[in-house]
């Protein structure tokens, strides 16, 4: 099965084993019609008995899992399904999955590293680059973003002195 993260548990909610859940995908709703989901490192498959809305998180209620013992363990672990029913992605949209471990270049051609993982927050996304100069933070935003290939595996930004440690 090719897996496909949705997702990230970020802590248990109330103490009946329901879950805050992270969704990294448009409409997260879908997931209610699939019929099962996975955690990282479970062995077991999950039915959501329910889901809710709660800030930009959904709190999500899994059969099975009914007491915060339960649920506290899955703290951190992301969400896996086999499909996830896509819309067309409008330009410059893309999925996390396709972008993680992508080489990011600088504009003067210097691989600064590899893209590592996506912060969120609230005014845009953050990209955390791993190479040769330690971690490097890269607002996801046109002024450093220059162009992503997916086919190139590359993102091509444009940093600002300080951006990067060449010590």
């Amino acid at each position: 099965m090719n897996e496909i993260k949705i997702g990230t548990i970020q802590r248990p909610h109330g103490i009946k084993g329901e879950l805050i859940i992270r969704f990294d995908r448009e409409n997260p709703e879908k997931v209610l019609d699939l019929p099962f989901i996975l955690i990282e490192d479970e062995m077991d498959i999950f039915e959501i008995a329910e889901m809710r809305a709660h800030k930009k998180q959904f709190i999500v209620k899994l059969k099975g899992i009914d007491h915060i013992r339960q649920a506290e363990p899955l703290r951190g672990r992301s969400i896996l399904v086999d499909s996830w029913p896509e819309n067309e992605l409008q330009e410059d949209e893309y999925f996390v999955e396709d972008l993680i471990g992508i080489e990011v270049i600088e504009e003067s051609g210097r691989s600064i590293g590899h893209l590592h993982s996506i912060i969120e927050s609230p005014a845009n996304e953050i990209y955390v680059v791993e190479g040769p100069y330690g971690q490097v933070l890269i607002p996801a935003v046109s002024a450093f973003i220059l162009s992503v290939s997916i086919d190139e595996q590359q993102i091509r930004v444009r940093l600002l002195e300080g951006m990067i440690n060449e010590d």
